[in-house]
């Protein structure tokens, strides 16, 4: 079965950790259409250098 697949941006995932409802949204939207959510390493790296202790950093993983 082919699955939808989407490549999330630094600015939908950092909406979605701050609790912005349009970005929770779009993302149960991809969890309840079963597709698959990934983000690249650059994506990674860019919220890994805006986090400011331990506790952002484990809520990115």
């Amino acid at each position: 079965m082919y699955r939808t697949r989407f490549l999330l941006d630094t600015d939908i995932i950092i909406n979605y950790l701050k609790g912005r409802e349009n970005a929770r949204d779009f993302l149960m939207r991809i969890i309840d259409e079963s597709a698959l959510g990934f983000f690249s390493v650059i994506t990674e790296a860019e919220l890994l250098s805006g986090s400011r202790n331990a506790d952002d950093e484990c809520a990115i993983y």
